[in-house]
């Protein structure tokens, strides 16, 4: 994971994490971890309620609004 917080440190591109409301694959801790890195490299993240980690994936086959909302402010 250090290797994620320093990658995403020297990005100089919009980054936007997006992380189910529950996700039974990817523990706590790591979903904390990438909030903290993405947010350290001035990036956002974004939670989609009531989904869990195979209905995120299903889903960011559309626009998702975090990521209209990104692309609407660059």
């Amino acid at each position: 994971p250090e290797d994620l917080a320093a990658t995403l440190s020297r990005t100089r591109v919009p980054l936007l994490s997006i992380l189910p409301a529950e996700d039974s694959l990817l523990p706590e801790d790591v979903r904390r971890f990438v909030r903290y890195a993405v947010r350290s490299a001035r990036g956002r993240s974004a939670t989609l309620p009531g989904l869990d980690h195979i209905d995120a994936v299903l889903e960011a086959h559309r626009l998702l609004e975090a990521e209209a909302a990104l692309l609407r402010e660059l």
